[in-house]
C-alpha cells in the first residue's frame, strides 16, 4: 500500500479560461492557484538518495500543470469543475501519477471571499479512453485530453467532489449579550458543497447542482446580513438549511445534496485568534424526499430515572442524554419536588384584566422576589414589553394586560407553582369560571429545558411547557421579546417561529403598551402623547419664574390638563446646558409641594418628575408623581437603583456629563446619530441590568444636550436611526429588529435654542413657529411623547398624528416588511358617471368618489420607510408641466429618490369638464400633448441645472454656481414655458416614469418613454404576445427591448390551503358591491349597463367594448354559460380589470406567479386589494415567505455602500442606477458636469 506523499501547495498560474472574475468580467487573465498531493511510495528513491527514471517527482509534475494550463484557448471559459478535471488527467494521464488530491482555487473570483475552487480526488481508474478511440494509442496528448478521456461511468471517487468557498467575510449582528446587538462585527465563513445527487453529475462539462453557484453565495450572504443570530451555532446551521433548499426545477438552480458550513468569530475572544462552529449536513437532514420540510423531532433533555438521579445522595437529579419526551413516576417525583439550592430558569406568563392593571403586575412581581419560600429564592432576571388583548376564551370581560418574564429560582416546579399560586391569593384573585376575569394570572411556560406531560397530582399539577404556548399570542409575543431563539423542548421552534406560524393564520390581536401610571396604560402608536411642561423654578430658560409660586403652578396646571395635556411634567431645577446648581433639598422643596396640590385638587393625569437625583425621583413619586424624566439617563449614582425599586415608568434621555459641562461634550467620531443611539443602547442595557423593567423604558434622544446645533437638525432628520429603529415597524416575530427598536421614544425640542439660531429668535418663548416644525419633525419620524411648553401645540400634535399615524403609513410599512419595491396610488380627476348617467351610483357605492390628492401623504409614508418606493399617476392633460416637474422634484427630494410618476392623458369626461373643457381631448390628439409636454418636464429636470451646480461654499457665500444654472426656452405646439427650474436637482433628478396605456399611442408612448409599464389581462399567451410587442417597439426607439419592466395587474386571495382561499373568496364576494363594479366598469369601457336586463346576454348583444371584456374573462370563468351585467359584475367586483384574481394556497398563487414570469415574459406585479385591510397583510405573512423561500423574491432589499436606503430606480435596474439609462430617449437632455448645456 502506498503511504507516502508527494505534494506541492499553492503553484501559483494565470489563465484567462476561468469563470468570471469579481468584476464579472470574462475571459481576462486571472490568478490561479493549484495544489495537489499524490500517494506513493517513495522507498526506491529514498534508498538511493536520487531521482530514478521511472520516479515521479514534484517538479516533472509541476512543469505538466504548467504547460496545461498555458496551453488552454484563452478565448474558452470553463468551469471549475472542467478545469479541474482536465488538471487531474494531465496529472494521472499524462504526468503518469498513480492518483491525484487536487484542489484548484481562483483567489479572484468573488469581492467577499479569499478564494472559490474545487477539490477533487481522481486515480487512472476513473478515467476511460473514448470508445471511437479505444484501439488506438494508450496515451494522447495534454491538448486533446478532453477529447480522448472522459470520465468512467463506474467511478467511485466523483460522489466526493467538492465545491469550496474559503474566507467568506462579512459584518453582520450577532452575539447573545444586548450590546451585541448594536454594531455589526466581521465573520469569516467556509463553505463546502457536496456532489449533487443526480446520477448524471456532468452536463455539458459542469455540474448539473453547481451552475449557479454564485447566486447561492448571494443569498447565503443575504441570509447573513438580515438574520441577525444569537450564536454561531444558530448560524451555521441555518446556512447549511439555506444552501439545501431543494431547487425549483432539476438542472435549473442550485442543487447539492451535503455542506459542510463553518462560521468563525474574529472578535469572540479576547487570547485566541477565533472560536469557530462547523456543521456538516445533508439535505435529509431538514427535508423529505417530497421536497416538504422535514418536522423536527423534540430534542429536549428529560430527567434520568431515580436509579440514576444522583451520584451522592442529596444532590439534585442529573441530566442524561434521553430524547424521549416522557419520565417514569420517579423521575417526574423528582422533577416537581426536587432541586433545592440548584439554580433554575424559568419563564412565566403574566396577566391581568381587573383593577390598577399595571400596578397589580408591579405587585406581584415584588412579591415574587420578595417572599421566600423555605429559604429559596427567586429572582426577576428580565421582562419583556407589555401587551394588550381582547379575551381570547372567555370574550364578555374587559381586555387583558400580558407580559411574559424570566426569573431564577431555587424552588422545583411544584413548589414555584404554589408560591405563584399564594401570590394570586394574596393580591385578590377569585376563583371564577375558567378563563375569567382576575386581578392576576401567573403561569410557568418554561422551566430549564424541561419536557414532562404532568408534574403533581389532585388541585396542584402543571405541565411543562405549557400546554397552550403555541395557540396564544398573547404568550407567545411577550415570551419572544425576551428569549426569541430559545428551543421549545418538545416542538424544538423557537417563540419567533412559532409566533409566525401562529401569525400567519390569525391575525394579530395585540397592541404594545406603555404604562403612565398604575392604572393607566396608553397603546402605543395609537397617537402622540402630549407632555406639557411646569418648571417650579426661578431660572428656567423660557418659563423660569411662570411656576415657581404654588399658586400659579396649580392654576397653569389646570389650564394644561384642559387644554389636553396627558403627561404633567413637573421640574425644580433648570438642567438647561449651563445651568446652575441647586441642592436636593431645594429641589424637593419646588416639586413636592406641587404634586401634592396638583393630586389634593383632583388632577389625576400622570406627572412626571423632571430630575437627574435619585432622592428627589423617590420624594416625587411618594408625592403621587408617575414618572421619573432623567435627562441624565440614570447615569446618577443610585438613579437606576432607584428606578427599579419605585417600578414606575422612567424616561432615559441621551446626554454627556453635567448641565454645566455638556455644552463641550459634542464630539462624536461616528457621527451624533450613531453616537446617540450606541450610547443610549448602553444606557438602556444598564437599566435593565439594575432591574429596571423592559416596558418601563422610555428613550429620549436628547435633542439639545450635548448636541450642537448642525447636530440637533440631524437627529430630527433620521430620529428613525436615532432611535435604533429599522424602516419596517418593529415586531418581535423579526429576528433581525434592533436592540432598541420597539422601546416608545419622546423628544422634548420646545423653545430650544437652536430652533432660535435657525429662526433668528433671541426670545425664547417666541420660538413658538420653529418648535411648531420641530414637533411635526419628531411626530413624522415616529417619536410617541412630545415634551413642549406651548399648549397651541395640541393642536400641530393632533394635525400631524392625522398625517402621520393612519392609513398609508401603516400600509406603507406593512409593504416594506414584505419587501415590496413600491406602493403605486392610482389617481382620477373626476367621478364615474356613465352608470345611469350621473354619479349618483358612484357616491352610493364608493366607486372611487371621495378621492384624496396621493402626492399629499406620499412624503408621510416615505419618513416612516427606508426603501419602499412610492408612484403617483399624473394626468398630463391638464396642468402646466412647471407645477408638475416642481412638485415631483420636491417629493423626490422628500423621500430620498424614491418616487415614480404614473404618466395618464386621463379619459373620464367629467374630469375635463372639472377643468374648463365642454368635453374630453381626443384620445390620440391627447397623446401627441403629452409626448410635448414630456419634453418640457426633461427640461426642467435634467437641463435647467448642471451636475454639481450646488456647491454649498461657506466661504464664498455660495449656494450654486450661476453658471450652472440656466432658463429653459420651450415654445412648443401646445406648452411654452421661459424660466428656470426652481428646485434644485434631486436624487433620480426624473422621476421613474410608468405608463399604463395599451392603445397603439400608448404603447409607442410606453416604448419612448416608460421605464415600467403596466399590463393588464388575463391570457398567459395574449400576455406574451403583448410582451413582445412593446420588446420590438423598444428596439425601434434605440432602447434595449428589456429596458422596460413589464408589471402584470393582479388581484390575490391566499391562505393556507386552496379550500380556505375559495371559502375567504366566497366571503369577500358575499360582501362586494357590483354596483360599484357596474359603476367602474362602465367608466373604463364607456359602456353604461343600467339599461340592460337581467336576462340579456351581452357576448351576444353588447357594444364593441363590452364583448371583448367578456371575451377576456371568459377565459378566468369557463363555467359561466350566460353573460349578464350582475355576471360581469360578480366577476370584476374582486380585482376590477386590471389582471387575473388568483386564488388558493401558498404554493398555488406562487405557481400561477411565476407562470405569469416565465410564460408571460413579466417582470413583476401591481398588486390590488380585495380588502384592506387583509388582502396585503396575507401577501406579505403568507405568500411572500414562499416566493423568498423559491428565490424568486429578494429576502431584503439590496445593500448600499453608504448605508442609505436604494432609490426607486435602483429597485428596478440596480444599485448605481438612480439616474435614466443611457438609451433613455431623455438621456440627450442631461447636463453632465464638465460639459456644455445640450442644445434641446
Amino acid at each position: 500500500m502506498d503511504r507516502d506523499v508527494v505534494s506541492v501547495t499553492a503553484l501559483q498560474l494565470r489563465t484567462p479560461s476561468l469563470p468570471a472574475d469579481l468584476w464579472a468580467r470574462t475571459l481576462k487573465p486571472q490568478p490561479l492557484v493549484v495544489s495537489f498531493s499524490i500517494k506513493t511510495s517513495i522507498t526506491e528513491e529514498a534508498s538511493s538518495d536520487s531521482l530514478l527514471a521511472s520516479s515521479l517527482n514534484y517538479s516533472s509534475v509541476t512543469k505538466a500543470v504548467e504547460a496545461a494550463v498555458a496551453a488552454l484557448d484563452p478565448s474558452v471559459e470553463l468551469s471549475f469543475e472542467e478545469l479541474a478535471e482536465h488538471v487531474a488527467k494531465v496529472i494521472v494521464l499524462v504526468a503518469g501519477a498513480p492518483n491525484v488530491d487536487l484542489y484548484l482555487e481562483a483567489p479572484r473570483a468573488l469581492l467577499s471571499a479569499e478564494s472559490v475552487g474545487v477539490r477533487i480526488y481522481r486515480d487512472k481508474h476513473d478515467y476511460v479512453l473514448a470508445p471511437h478511440l479505444a484501439s488506438s494509442a494508450n496515451s494522447a496528448p495534454a491538448t486533446d485530453l478532453d477529447q480522448y478521456y472522459s470520465l468512467a461511468p463506474t467511478s467511485t471517487n466523483t460522489p466526493n467532489d467538492r465545491f469550496v468557498v474559503k474566507a467568506l467575510r462579512k459584518s453582520i449582528i450577532i452575539g447573545v449579550n444586548p450590546c451585541e446587538r448594536l454594531d455589526e462585527q466581521e465573520v469569516i465563513v467556509d463553505l463546502e458543497f457536496g456532489a449533487p445527487e443526480e446520477m448524471q453529475p456532468f452536463v455539458g462539462g459542469l455540474r448539473a447542482g453547481w451552475k449557479d453557484w454564485r447566486k447561492t453565495v448571494k443569498l447565503v450572504e443575504s441570509h447573513l446580513s438580515t438574520s441577525k443570530p444569537l450564536t454561531i451555532e444558530s448560524i451555521t446551521t441555518s446556512v447549511a438549511q439555506t444552501i439545501l433548499t431543494p431547487p425549483l426545477t432539476p438542472f435549473n438552480s442550485f442543487s447539492t445534496s451535503s455542506t459542510t458550513v463553518r462560521i468563525s468569530k474574529p472578535v469572540a475572544l479576547m487570547f485566541a485568534r477565533y472560536p469557530s462552529v462547523q456543521v456538516t449536513r445533508s439535505r435529509s437532514d431538514f427535508f423529505l424526499p417530497s421536497g416538504q420540510p422535514r418536522p423536527q423531532q423534540p430534542q429536549s433533555r428529560t430527567l434520568a430515572t431515580s436509579s440514576v438521579a444522583s451520584s451522592r445522595p442529596g444532590e439534585p437529579p442529573m441530566w442524561d442524554g434521553s430524547e424521549t419526551g416522557s419520565e417514569s413516576t420517579a423521575a417526574t417525583e423528582d422533577v416537581g419536588n426536587g432541586g433545592a439550592g440548584r439554580t433554575h430558569t424559568a419563564y412565566l406568563a403574566v396577566g391581568t384584566n381587573m383593577g390598577d392593571r399595571v400596578g397589580n403586575i408591579s405587585r406581584a412581581l415584588k412579591e415574587l422576589e420578595e417572599q421566600s419560600v423555605g429559604g429559596d429564592k427567586t429572582k426577576v432576571v428580565e421582562t419583556s414589553f407589555l401587551y394588550e388583548s381582547e379575551p381570547m376564551y372567555v370574550t364578555d370581560q374587559a381586555p387583558f394586560l400580558n407580559g411574559a418574564i424570566k426569573i431564577e429560582t431555587t424552588l422545583a416546579p411544584l413548589p414555584l407553582l404554589e408560591h405563584l399560586k399564594s401570590i394570586e391569593d394574596s393580591l385578590g384573585r377569585l376563583k371564577t369560571i375558567r378563563n375569567g376575569p382576575r386581578v392576576i394570572d401567573l403561569d410557568i411556560l418554561l422551566y430549564d429545558d424541561l419536557a414532562a406531560e404532568r408534574i403533581g397530582e389532585g388541585e396542584r399539577w402543571l405541565t411543562i411547557p405549557h400546554a397552550s404556548i403555541a395557540e396564544r399570542e398573547f404568550v407567545l409575543r411577550p415570551l419572544a421579546d425576551i428569549a426569541p431563539t430559545l428551543p421549545h423542548p418538545v416542538l424544538t421552534s423557537t417563540p419567533t417561529e412559532l409566533l409566525s406560524t401562529l401569525l400567519s393564520t390569525t391575525p394579530t390581536s395585540l397592541h404594545r403598551v406603555l404604562p403612565l401610571s398604575s392604572s393607566l396604560a396608553h397603546p402605543i402608536g395609537s397617537r402622540t402623547l402630549f407632555m406639557t411642561i411646569l418648571n417650579a423654578t426661578p431660572d428656567s430658560f423660557s418659563d423660569g419664574g411662570d411656576n415657581f409660586a404654588l399658586s400659579s403652578a396649580l392654576v397653569n396646571a389646570k389650564a394644561h390638563i384642559s387644554a389636553g395635556a396627558d403627561i404633567l411634567d413637573i421640574g425644580g431645577m433648570s438642567t438647561r446646558p449651563g445651568a446652575a446648581d441647586v441642592t436636593e433639598e431645594e429641589e424637593i422643596a419646588r416639586v413636592v409641594p406641587l404634586i401634592r396640590a396638583i393630586r389634593e385638587n383632583g388632577i389625576t393625569a400622570p406627572i412626571s418628575i423632571d430630575t437627574f437625583r435619585p432622592a428627589v425621583a423617590r420624594a416625587a413619586i411618594e408625592a403621587g408623581a408617575d414618572i421619573i424624566n432623567d435627562v441624565l439617563g440614570g447615569s446618577h449614582e443610585g438613579m437606576l437603583e432607584v428606578m427599579a425599586d419605585l417600578d414606575v415608568p422612567v424616561v432615559l434621555m441621551h446626554s454627556r456629563g453635567m448641565p454645566q459641562t455638556m455644552g463641550r461634550m459634542t464630539e462624536y467620531p461616528e457621527g451624533v446619530v450613531e453616537g446617540v443611539r450606541k450610547e443610549l443602547g448602553e444606557r438602556v442595557q444598564k437599566a435593565l441590568e439594575a432591574g429596571v423593567k423592559r416596558w418601563n423604558i422610555v428613550l429620549d434622544p436628547g435633542v439639545g444636550f450635548a448636541k450642537t446645533g448642525e447636530q440637533n437638525v440631524k437627529l430630527l432628520k433620521e430620529l428613525p436611526s436615532s432611535l435604533g429603529r429599522l424602516s419596517s415597524p418593529p415586531s418581535s416575530t423579526s429576528s433581525n429588529i434592533d436592540f432598541l427598536a420597539l422601546f416608545p421614544s419622546l423628544v422634548g425640542l420646545s423653545r430650544k435654542k437652536f430652533i432660535g439660531t435657525i429662526t433668528g429668535k433671541e426670545e425664547a418663548k417666541e420660538r413658538v413657529w420653529g418648535t411648531t416644525a420641530g414637533v411635526v419633525a419628531s411626530i413624522a419620524g415616529g417619536t410617541d411623547i412630545v415634551r413642549v411648553h406651548d399648549l397651541e401645540m395640541i393642536d400641530v400634535v393632533k394635525v400631524a398624528d392625522k398625517i402621520y399615524r393612519k392609513y398609508w403609513t401603516d400600509l406603507a410599512q406593512l409593504l416594506e416588511r414584505g419587501k415590496f419595491n413600491a406602493l403605486f396610488v392610482a389617481d382620477v380627476l373626476g367621478a364615474y358617471d356613465v352608470y345611469g348617467g350621473s354619479t349618483d351610483a358612484a357616491v352610493e357605492s364608493g366607486a372611487q368618489f371621495g378621492v384624496s390628492d396621493p402626492s399629499l401623504f406620499v412624503s408621510a409614508a416615505a419618513a416612516r420607510t427606508q426603501n419602499l418606493s412610492f408612484g403617483i399617476t399624473q394626468s398630463l392633460t391638464y396642468e402646466r408641466p412647471f407645477t408638475v416637474a416642481r412638485r415631483f422634484a420636491t417629493l423626490d427630494h422628500l423621500t430620498s429618490g424614491r418616487i415614480g410618476i404614473n404618466l395618464v392623458t386621463s379619459y373620464l369626461t367629467s374630469a375635463a369638464k372639472l377643468h374648463g373643457l365642454e368635453e374630453q381631448i381626443e384620445h390620440d390628439e391627447r397623446y401627441k400633448r403629452a409626448d410635448e409636454y414630456t419634453d418640457v418636464l426633461y427640461k426642467l429636470w435634467e437641463s435647467s441645472w448642471q451636475d454639481g451646480a450646488v456647491v454649498l461654499d461657506k466661504q464664498r457665500k455660495v449656494y450654486a454656481e450661476p453658471s450652472s444654472v440656466r432658463e429653459i426656452h420651450h415654445d412648443g405646439e401646445y406648452y411654452k414655458l421661459h424660466g428656470a427650474a426652481l428646485v434644485e436637482p434631486s436624487p433620480q433628478r426624473t422621476p421613474v416614469i410608468f405608463q399604463a396605456g395599451g392603445s397603439p399611442a400608448g404603447l409607442n408612448f410606453a416604448a419612448k418613454h416608460a421605464e415600467a409599464v403596466f399590463f393588464g389581462g388575463y391570457s398567459v399567451s395574449k400576455i406574451r404576445a403583448s410582451a413582445d410587442r412593446l420588446r420590438t417597439l423598444l428596439t425601434k426607439y434605440g432602447r434595449d427591448p428589456y429596458a422596460v419592466k413589464i408589471i402584470l395587474g393582479a388581484t390575490i386571495i391566499v391562505a393556507e390551503t386552496d379550500e380556505a382561499a375559495r371559502a375567504k373568496e366566497a366571503d369577500l364576494r358575499s360582501t362586494a358591491s357590483e354596483l360599484g363594479a357596474k359603476v367602474l366598469l362602465g367608466g373604463w369601457i364607456g359602456v353604461d349597463l343600467a339599461p340592460y336586463k337581467d336576462t340579456d346576454d351581452l357576448r351576444e348583444i353588447g357594444p364593441p367594448a363590452l364583448k371583448g371584456i367578456i371575451e377576456a374573462l371568459a377565459l378566468e370563468n369557463p363555467d359561466v354559460k350566460v353573460w349578464t351585467a350582475d355576471a360581469i359584475a360578480n366577476i370584476t367586483k374582486i380585482g376590477g380589470r386590471v389582471g387575473p384574481t388568483i386564488v388558493g394556497s401558498v404554493k398555488t398563487v406562487a405557481d400561477r406567479l411565476t407562470q405569469f414570469v416565465e410564460e408571460g415574459d413579466v417582470d413583476g406585479f401591481n398588486l390590488s386589494y380585495a380588502t384592506t385591510p387583509g388582502t396585503f397583510e396575507d401577501i406579505v405573512n403568507l405568500l411572500v415567505p414562499e416566493l423568498q423561500r423559491r428565490g424568486v423574491h429578494w429576502l431584503d432589499y439590496p445593500e448600499k455602500t453608504d448605508g442609505k436606503g436604494i432609490t426607486a430606480r435602483e429597485g428596478l435596474f440596480g444599485i448605481g442606477q438612480s439616474r435614466l439609462r443611457d438609451d433613455h430617449y431623455a438621456h440627450k437632455f442631461k447636463w453632465a458636469a464638465g460639459h456644455p448645456a445640450p442644445n434641446v
